[in-house]
């Protein structure tokens, strides 16, 4: 195990969070267990200047910052720029428990959840384990940094091989891997490795992927379904289940699925995109119209903003006014002018 001190004495540190008391309070706490390198936000625009401008080895950021940014979306928009490492820390810091608030942030993986309220003993032992993770990893991740995947892979083998306590993380980072260099046989066979020990939702996703990739996308489908009847909230199983049935020309039924996920996983702006997209193909404007007004509302603070989100929010309202046969149409153009200019 290692010295969290000595550990957290070399890392510099970004807090995120909009109320004093609770950003004055997680300083003090990081400072007492070894942390001295440490800067403090406020909202989401001050973190994302923060990590423009600096490499950080750890960051915590609450989710709900107020007006601007959430937690999700610093960390959403951090790994679409490659400001965040993968040697680096991404640790949540949330007393929300709304599922679509707990999905949207899994779904960019941080590498920890922290719930509040803690103590400092449970920020202690949290920090601990995850950094204790991190540093036996840190050859491959850096590898992965520097996008030498070859390299990367060659570490992730050797380490599972040497060290099989770290299966779960060595697998997924592992799994990915071989997917990046089309190596789909390698990666289910890694994946049916760890599900030979125990039942895993990430790992039967990724082998579906790979069946769906190796040609086999019925086998690929009936291996989602199955995942969604033991995890019915895993999203992603939804997403894949969409793009499989819209590769075999069956739009109608991709939307369905695409509509669950967006049920379950409101705030994922792409998401949101896609299914306004897939509606407006299938001429279904009223389920296009909430999809990219929502991308809209949702976008305004994220790095996947899209002026296209607004012409296709107004091509939705104008397909519906259509079908109305004009009704209501002075309204939704009315909607549609405060979107555009709010």
């Amino acid at each position: 195990m290692i010295n969290l001190e000595t550990e957290l004495a070399s890392k510099r540190i970004l807090i995120v969070d909009d109320l004093v008391e609770a950003r004055t309070s997680l300083k003090k706490m990081i400072n007492v267990i070894g942390g001295s390198h440490i800067d403090t936000a406020v909202d989401g625009n001050e973190a994302m200047n923060y990590l423009r401008e600096f490499d950080y080895d750890m960051v915590l950021s609450d989710y709900n910052l107020g007006k601007g940014k959430d937690g999700q979306q610093i960390l959403e928009e951090a790994r679409y720029t490659q400001r965040l490492r993968a040697t680096a820390l991404f640790v949540m810091v949330t007393g929300e428990n709304a599922v679509d608030m707990v999905m949207g942030a899994l779904e960019y993986d941080p590498d920890a959840y922290l719930t509040k309220p803690f103590t400092l003993n449970m920020l202690q032992e949290r920090l601990a384990r995850i950094l204790n993770i991190k540093s036996h990893l840190y050859e491959l991740n850096h590898a992965i940094d520097e996008k030498r995947i070859t390299d990367a892979i060659r570490h992730s083998e050797q380490l599972l091989s040497k060290k099989p306590k770290l299966i779960m993380p060595l697998t997924r980072i592992l799994g990915r891997l071989y997917m990046q260099q089309h190596r789909y046989d390698d990666a289910i066979r890694v994946y049916s490795d760890l599900l030979n020990i125990r039942s895993v939702a990430w790992a039967r996703l990724g082998q579906a992927i790979c069946m769906h990739h190796l040609g086999d996308s019925h086998g690929a489908m009936a291996q989602l379904k199955q995942t969604l009847v033991k995890h019915p909230l895993y999203v992603q199983c939804y997403d894949w289940l969409a793009r499989i049935m819209l590769e075999l020309e069956h739009p109608v039924e991709a939307q369905q699925f695409l509509q669950k996920a967006v049920g379950i996983s409101p705030k994922a702006v792409r998401r949101q995109m896609e299914l306004g997209q897939l509606a407006t193909t299938n001429e279904d404007f009223a389920t296009a119209e909430v999809a990219f007004e929502a991308a809209v509302r949702l976008g305004r603070h994220s790095c996947y903003k899209n002026s296209d989100n607004y012409i296709q929010f107004a091509k939705a309202v104008q397909g519906q006014i259509k079908e109305n046969g004009g009704r209501d149409s002075r309204l939704r153009a009315e909607q549609v002018m405060r979107y555009v200019y709010d």
